[in-house]
């Protein structure tokens, strides 16, 4: 049938085989909806062709093999890729965030090259806008091989302790 307006978004059968083409799908069609909305995940992207989480409410979804898709109560959604080069999946995430028009200012951020006892790792934090809404985004990536290229969490700026980081 042809797509509706409100529809979930039928995939390109890329996202399957690229992580970064999954990222970007996680971002526009899953996570950031879902938070700037209130709503869950779920009602953004096409459930019977991959979810396996539960039909309402918070809870995992299994976007495609190498992405995951994560709710909590409080309404914040994370991502988590486990396959792709860390640094091509932070940049398809941003890459989508700017192609969506979300205003990004990066608050935190330790920087490429940083390290810790396990490996490598990089963390930063950025507060978002979209649709006038404040959110936050922390994401962490990697290549280290006990650790995800990616997570990344998407939340509601509520009491604007982004801003003041």
């Amino acid at each position: 049938h042809a797509q509706q307006p409100g529809d979930p978004a039928r995939p390109s059968s890329g996202i399957f085989f690229s992580p970064t083409g999954a990222v970007r799908y996680g971002v526009e069609h899953g996570c950031l909806p879902a938070v700037v909305s209130g709503l869950p995940a779920r009602r953004f992207f096409v459930p019977s062709v991959f979810s396996r989480g539960p039909a309402e409410g918070p809870g995992r979804h299994q976007i495609t093999s190498s992405l995951t898709l994560e709710e909590d109560a409080r309404g914040a959604c994370t991502l988590v890729s486990e396959r792709g080069k860390a640094p091509e999946l932070r940049a398809a995430l941003l890459a989508t965030l700017a192609d969506m028009g979300v205003s990004d200012v990066v608050r935190q951020d330790s920087g490429p090259g940083s390290r810790d006892v396990n490996g490598d790792f990089r963390q930063e934090l950025h507060c978002l806008t979209v649709d006038g809404k404040a959110l936050f985004l922390v994401m962490s990536t990697s290549t280290a091989r006990n650790r995800r290229p990616l997570m990344a969490s998407f939340g509601r700026d509520t009491d604007g302790a982004c801003q003041t980081r």
